[in-house]
């Protein structure tokens, strides 16, 4: 029964990617004037020719998702991430082959979810499936995915105001924040394990003490990488980009955004793990709550910091992250009204504990500022650093009881297979 319904939600999803994508293609120059108000004729004009290039990722994504959702919900775990490892290790390839222009940057991506696809699929067997006469009604489920996706069109409301404000900062700015966010979401990402948490979190049984123990793993992992990437922000982004066009000034100006960037990360990281408990719930209608509470941020803050305080490339920075935290607090507070609300007093010591190992980190890492070459200095406070993580998390290890097996471990091991936990 699962394979035949994860077949029918694929089949739907290759459908509304198209429609989707479709969508998209109409909306561009409808909404090209509202998000490059600051550009001239002829970069909306590029715009709209450049979105052209989107249409294959854009139809791959959905279809994608769906497989790798299906993998998930039979704990198919390294199936799913060695398809993510596929696509990364394609894109890159493609984009070291041909790089001429930006408009391969879509392309690149569309090569990467074509293989993801194509490797997901024959595991799953989602295209070829009979359906059963027990499996005709699907309506419910296909009910909840289409609320959901209505509820991400807000976002989409948001995406679009972050463009608005984008569009007003000096020359340069826009590619700054674009190279910092690129680095910020594709670590976020990570750092949620592309949510994989979702499966054994929609089990009722130990569903808080789960909820517990994922926040506290996600914020030991999380509050250190942050400082680290506060720290040498200079050094990551000159050893990625450095090169070409993208020269000392683009380095130092995407360096500071990335500062502000980071400090987004465990708001928008810890945020997954509560949203996604609403939708386990059932609650799809507190998503538009969230959506448009991040939505409401982007505004605000970014009309002060961009409009008012003319802050340009940073100033979207703060907007990002601030609204970030507002929409982290909207959700906790929805999650609370359910009646679901982790023990925040566990949580703060796993947090102080992350705080204070990564300010003592944070000191040691900078004996590596005497290194001259910047990938070797990085190597070496990046080895000392997490080193010392690694030491305070030892230090701080407690054991556990007998009737709670969930605290026999280190918090150090916890922070190792927390989110891997299947039961």
């Amino acid at each position: 029964m699962f394979q035949s319904q994860a077949a029918q939600i694929f089949k739907v999803s290759t459908g509304i990617g198209v429609l989707a994508t479709v969508l998209m293609m109409i909306a561009v120059p409808v909404l090209t004037p509202l998000i490059g108000s600051g550009f001239d004729e002829a970069q909306r004009a590029e715009l709209f020719h450049f979105s052209w290039f989107y249409a294959p990722w854009a139809l791959l994504c959905l279809p994608y998702y769906a497989a790798a959702s299906a993998q998930k919900a039979q704990r198919n775990y390294n199936r799913v991430f060695s398809a993510e490892l596929l696509i990364i290790a394609s894109s890159i390839i493609f984009l070291v082959l041909v790089h001429d222009s930006a408009k391969q940057i879509p392309i690149a991506y569309a090569v990467g979810y074509g293989l993801g696809v194509l490797m997901l699929l024959p595991a799953s067997a989602l295209l070829f499936r009979k359906q059963t006469s027990s499996e005709d009604n699907l309506w419910g489920c296909f009910g909840s995915v289409f609320q959901l996706y209505a509820a991400n069109q807000v976002g989409s409301l948001t995406s679009t105001a972050d463009r608005y404000f984008q569009s007003h900062i000096p020359a340069g700015g826009i590619a700054a924040v674009n190279y910092a966010a690129q680095i910020i979401n594709g670590l976020s990402g990570l750092l949620v394990f592309r949510e994989i948490f979702v499966v054994p979190m929609s089990e009722v049984e130990r569903r808080a003490e789960k909820l517990d123990r994922l926040i506290a793993g996600l914020l030991l992992l999380t509050v250190p990488i942050t400082g680290f990437f506060i720290v040498w922000s200079h050094d990551i982004v000159a050893i990625l980009f450095q090169r070409g066009r993208f020269d000392a000034d683009a380095t130092e100006l995407t360096a500071s955004i990335l500062v502000v960037y980071s400090l987004a990360l465990v708001p928008s990281v810890i945020t997954s793990p509560f949203a996604r408990m609403l939708t386990i719930m059932d609650r799809v209608r507190a998503m538009y709550v969230i959506y448009f509470s991040n939505m409401i941020g982007v505004f605000i803050f970014g009309y002060v910091f961009v409009m008012l305080l003319a802050w340009g490339a940073t100033g979207v920075a703060w907007m990002v992250t601030l609204s970030s935290a507002l929409t982290m607090t909207v959700t906790i507070f929805l999650l609370a009204r359910e009646g679901v609300s982790p023990r925040w007093g566990t949580i703060a010591r796993f947090a102080g504990l992350a705080c204070c190992a990564t300010f003592a980190a944070a000191e040691f890492s900078r004996l590596g500022t005497f290194v001259s070459l910047s990938w070797l200095r990085l190597l070496v406070a990046g080895a000392s650093y997490f080193c010392i993580i690694a030491f305070a998390y030892f230090l701080a290890r407690r054991p556990r009881s007998e009737e709670h097996t969930s605290e026999l471990q280190s918090r150090l091991h916890l922070v190792c297979r927390l989110l891997l936990e299947k039961k």
